[in-house]
């Protein structure tokens, strides 16, 4: 009889002691919600920073670009768009493309040049023409991934 008793306090004991830790976790972690995403992304944000909007004089051009930057942050293109380098992400080639990624059954996928480079980025095509090649992009702009099947 003392045996079980004890047992069942020590069960007590620690189911209350795992729920207060649970309660305490959770009490100290930073709100995800109230942060702003660009701040769980570190090196790809100050990469993104790094990139000056100051040039664009077009009010209607430059809100277009900042929505761009943002999604490019927040959605992290940057994961597959910076070149591979033996530390990870070469982020001072930022969004130049070149990252290999292999699918079993279907192929070694690279990544796109996504920057305005004229003679291998984007700068050579028109809106237009990116929204024909790149299917998973809508015309509101809104990020979506590729999905490879």
């Amino acid at each position: 009889m003392n045996v079980r008793r004890v047992v069942k306090w020590t069960v007590g004991v620690l189911l209350v002691v795992a729920v207060v830790g649970f309660l305490a976790f959770l009490y100290f972690i930073p709100p995800f919600t109230l942060m702003a995403p660009e701040e769980f992304s570190g090196p790809e944000a100050a990469a993104a920073n790094a990139v000056k909007l100051d040039a664009i004089t077009d009010p209607k051009t430059r809100a277009l670009a900042e929505r761009g930057k943002y999604i490019v942050v927040t959605t992290g293109c940057v994961d597959c768009h910076a070149p591979p380098s033996a530390a990870g992400p070469n982020f001072a080639r930022y969004m130049a493309g070149g990252a290999k990624t292999a699918f079993k059954g279907h192929g070694t996928f690279v990544s796109a040049n996504l920057t305005a480079d004229r003679q291998y980025g984007l700068g050579r095509r028109t809106d237009d023409a990116i929204r024909r090649e790149n299917p998973s992009a809508s015309q509101e702009g809104e990020a979506r991934t590729r999905r490879y099947r």
